[in-house]
C-alpha cells in the first residue's frame, strides 16, 4: 500500500474517533495577516517555516523540539508565515503543537495535515490556524470543491497542493489563490525539483500566488522555485535538522551569514590554493572577454579541487542564459556574477543566485539597482577597457547607505593597503578583489594573505561596533 493510502486509511478512524467524541470545536478569534496579501507583497520570495518532528520516510526528524521556541526562532529570522504538522501518527505533531505556535507568533499559521472532512476544518479553526492544507491527491475534484469553499466560509485561507497537471487543472478550476506544488509524490515519497519547474510555468493567472513544497535544502533549489514562478516555499527538514534555523533562513533567502572575501580573476590551481589557503570564502572565475579569461574546462579542473565550503563565483558580460547555465553545471558554480547590460528582468530569470554589477559614478548610478532583486549588488568603478577587473576606486561615501538595504559586494580598487579603509567605509557584506592581489599580472600568494587578514581585521571592527550599538539600544 502507497504511503499516501496509508495515511488516509487513518485519516477515516481518526475522524471517526474526532466525530464520536462529540465535542464542538469554538471559532478561534485570533487574527493573523493574510499570507496571500503578504507573499504577493513581498519583494523577494517568502518562506513557509515547517515544525515537522518526523514523516514516514525519513523517521525521527526532531521528536523533543519546543514548537513555541522554534516559531519564535522562525519569526525573528523573517518567516513569512508557520507550518505546523499536526498528523500524529505518521509526523508526530499534534493540534495542541498548532494551538501553542498560534498563540505565540503574530504570523500566518498553517494547520498541515491530510484533511478529509469539515470537521478537522473546525479543529483547526478552532486551535488557531489561519491556513488549512488541502491536498488534491486525497480527494475527488468534487470532494475537495466542497471542503475548499467550506474553508473560506470559515474565514480560512486555504494552500492547495498539487503534484501533477491533472491536479493543478482541478485547482485552477476550484478557484484556488494559493496553489503549493509539492515536489513530493505522496505515493513513494521521492522528491523531484523538476515537478515546479513542469507545473508553476503552467499557472497563467498572476493572481495567483504559487509555493513550492518539498525538497528544498539550498540557495540554488530557492533560486529554481524562483525561477519557475514561485513566490513562496515552504521548508520544513532542512530547518528542522539544524541548531541554527535563523542562518539557515538566511541562507535560503540569499543573505550571507558572515561577510566575506572574494578573490577573482583565478586562472591556476596554485593561484586558487593560495586564495583558499589564506582564508577566502569565494573564487570568481571570469568567462568574458578579459585578460583574466578562462575557459570552462580549466575552472571545472580548479573547482574540483577546492573545499566543498569555497563557493564558486562565474563573471558574465551579456552572455547568453543557455550558456552560462551550460557552463554553471560544468564547473559547479554557486553564483552567476552578471558585467553587462542585463536588465531586472534579465537577472530575475537566472536559474542561479545572481551577483549584479554596477558601475558607480554618482548617487545615479545606485538609482537602477532599487528594480533587481538579485541576491547580491556588486559595486565596482566605471570606465576601462574591460567591465570590471579595472584596479580603480570610487567614491566609497556613495555606497555607504546603499549597505544597509542590501547585500553588497563592494569591488573596484581594492588593496590590502585600502580593504580596511574600505570596509569600515562601507560596511560590505562581501569584498571582491583581483589586481589589486597580483604582481606583474599574476595573483601573488602574499598579497593574497595581506588582503584577507586586513580585511578579517576590518570585518572583527565592524562586529565589534555593532556589538556596542546593540548593548546601548538594550
Amino acid at each position: 500500500m502507497a504511503f499516501l493510502e496509508k495515511i488516509l486509511a487513518e485519516k477515516e478512524k481518526e475522524v471517526a474517533r474526532i466525530k464520536a467524541a462529540g465535542k464542538a470545536f469554538a471559532p478561534n478569534a485570533r487574527k493573523a495577516p493574510s499570507l496571500y496579501e503578504t507573499f504577493m507583497q513581498a519583494e523577494k520570495t517568502s518562506i513557509i517555516a515547517e515544525i515537522k518532528r518526523a514523516s514516514p520516510s525519513k523517521g525521527d526528524i526532531r521528536t523533543g523540539v519546543d514548537p513555541i521556541g522554534q516559531a519564535l526562532a522562525y519569526e525573528k529570522a523573517g518567516a513569512g508565515a508557520i507550518s505546523v504538522l499536526t498528523d500524529e501518527i505518521f509526523f508526530k505533531g499534534s493540534v495542541e503543537d498548532l494551538k501553542a505556535v498560534s498563540d505565540a507568533v503574530r504570523l500566518p499559521v498553517l494547520c498541515k495535515d491530510f484533511i478529509i472532512d469539515e470537521i478537522q476544518i473546525d479543529r483547526a479553526k478552532a486551535y488557531g490556524a489561519s491556513v488549512i492544507l488541502l491536498i488534491a491527491a486525497a480527494l475527488s475534484p468534487e470532494r475537495l470543491r466542497q471542503l475548499y469553499d467550506y474553508a473560506r466560509d470559515t474565514g480560512l485561507e486555504v494552500l492547495l497542493e498539487v503534484h501533477n497537471e491533472a491536479e493543478l487543472e482541478t485547482a485552477v478550476e476550484t478557484g484556488a489563490r494559493i496553489i503549493g506544488i509539492n515536489n513530493r509524490n505522496l505515493k513513494t515519497f521521492e522528491v523531484d525539483l523538476g515537478v515546479v519547474e513542469k507545473l508553476a510555468p503552467k499557472i497563467s493567472n498572476p493572481d495567483v500566488l504559487v509555493i513550492s513544497e518539498s525538497g528544498i535544502r539550498t540557495r540554488k533549489d530557492v533560486v529554481r522555485a524562483e525561477h519557475a514562478g514561485a513566490k513562496g516555499i515552504l521548508v520544513g527538514e532542512t530547518l528542522m535538522r539544524t541548531n541554527d534555523p535563523q542562518t539557515a533562513m538566511k541562507k535560503l533567502a540569499g543573505v550571507p551569514e558572515k561577510r566575506k572575501v572574494k578573490i577573482c580573476g583565478i586562472r591556476t590551481l596554485e593561484a586558487a590554493r593560495a586564495a583558499v589557503c589564506a582564508g577566502a570564502d569565494m573564487i570568481g572565475f571570469v568567462f568574458a572577454e578579459s585578460k583574466r579569461k578562462i575557459t570552462p574546462e580549466k575552472a571545472a579542473q580548479i573547482a574540483k579541487a577546492l573545499p566543498e565550503h569555497v563557493e564558486k563565483v562565474g563573471v558574465f558580460v551579456n552572455e547568453s542564459p543557455e550558456k552560462m547555465a551550460e557552463i554553471a553545471e560544468r564547473v559547479g558554480l554557486d553564483y552567476l556574477q552578471l558585467h553587462g547590460d542585463e536588465t531586472a528582468e534579465d537577472a530575475a530569470q537566472m536559474p542561479y543566485p545572481v551577483i549584479k554589477a554596477f558601475p558607480v559614478r554618482t548617487d545615479a548610478d545606485l538609482e537602477a539597482i532599487h528594480h533587481y532583486r538579485c541576491d547580491l549588488v556588486l559595486l565596482d568603478s566605471a570606465g576601462g577597457k574591460y567591465r570590471g577587473g579595472n584596479g580603480k576606486a570610487f567614491d566609497w561615501e556613495l555606497a555607504k547607505a546603499l549597505s544597509d538595504e542590501r547585500a553588497v559586494v563592494l569591488a573596484g580598487g581594492l588593496t590590502p593597503e585600502n580593504a580596511e579603509a574600505a570596509i569600515l567605509a562601507v560596511r560590505p557584506h562581501i569584498v571582491d578583489v583581483s589586481s589589486g592581489v597580483e604582481t606583474n599580472g599574476e595573483k601573488d600568494p602574499d598579497k593574497i594573505k595581506a588582503f584577507v587578514q586586513a580585511a578579517r581585521k576590518a570585518f572583527q571592527k565592524l562586529e565589534e561596533r555593532d556589538n556596542d550599538a546593540n548593548i546601548q539600544t538594550a
